[in-house]
């Protein structure tokens, strides 16, 4: 008399995008993850001048040594 074999087709059709929509999410969360590492971390990079000072201001090299590695990097 009913056929019920076609009635849910429209929602489980729909079930099926959720699903390719939660698994292609979870595939680009890895990406960004595993091979660009943390945005955090791509956004606090030093520059050789940012470097440069840091060793200076902790005593690793001389003022003499400081500015012959500034003006190298500066060319």
């Amino acid at each position: 008399m009913h056929d019920y074999n076609n009635m849910f087709f429209g929602m489980h059709f729909i079930w099926w995008i959720v699903l390719i929509i939660i698994i292609l999410a979870i595939i680009f969360y890895n990406k960004s993850v595993f091979i660009g590492g943390n945005i955090s971390d791509r956004e606090n990079k030093d520059t050789a001048l940012d470097i440069l000072d840091k060793r200076y201001a902790n005593g690793e090299i001389t003022l003499k040594e400081y500015d012959e590695i500034r003006k190298k990097l500066e060319l």
